[in-house]
């Protein structure tokens, strides 16, 4: 297996759909995907649809925000979010949100909520002792026991041009088969991080 780099998301796909690449190192949303099917294979889901669990951010001035108990209360927030984001935007439309602001940057979102226009954006839970981080100078904490499950799955993308893409493709839908069978996919992600084993109890929303 030889590794090339990319500098994004984009000239990540750009490798793939021209064959420079056979696959994508990293998994990728289903949505991103369905136009591209007379080029791509997409093998099936390394997280499945709703397993890519978030929290719901805020700061810890917010008190309103912090004390939600659950989704009637959450519903009365305002949530700011970006529509090129896909996932995330389907994932709040979902909740039904009284109020959603749609806005291009992250620097932005975080501002939002700093200055109190929205009440939280949607971060993974994050690996510090209080799930805490800091963008943009802003301390983040997420709004206690409630999460939710992203809207979607998420997926290898496999080049169709490059010679090697069908045998690859069969291996990979091969090998997450024989390692979801073992648990292994499970583990790996709980190892990481990835999955967060502190709000494995929290209320999911969604």
């Amino acid at each position: 297996v030889r590794f090339i780099t990319a500098d994004s998301h984009a000239r990540i796909i750009k490798q793939v759909l021209a064959g420079r690449a056979v696959l994508a190192g990293n998994s990728i949303w289903l949505d991103l995907l369905t136009n591209s099917e007379e080029l791509l294979y997409v093998s099936t889901p390394i997280i499945d649809n709703g397993e890519f669990e978030a929290g719901l951010y805020t700061i810890e001035s917010n008190k309103t925000a912090l004390k939600a108990k659950g989704m009637d209360e959450i519903r009365g927030l305002i949530a700011v979010s970006s529509k090129a984001w896909i996932i995330d935007w389907q994932t709040l439309n979902a909740m039904k949100m009284r109020k959603l602001i749609n806005t291009v940057k992250w620097s932005s979102m975080v501002k939002m909520v700093n200055i109190g226009r929205a009440d939280f954006l949607l971060a993974p839970f994050q690996p510090t002792d209080d799930m805490s981080f800091e963008p943009e100078g802003v301390k983040l904490i997420p709004i206690p026991n409630l999460k939710i499950g992203l809207q979607g799955s998420r997926h290898f993308a496999i080049s169709k041009r490059h010679p090697h893409g069908k045998e690859v493709s069969e291996a990979i839908d091969k090998g997450i088969a024989i390692l979801k069978q073992k648990g292994l996919v499970q583990q790996a992600y709980q190892d990481s991080g990835f999955f967060n084993t502190k709000v494995k109890d929290w209320q999911k929303l969604l």
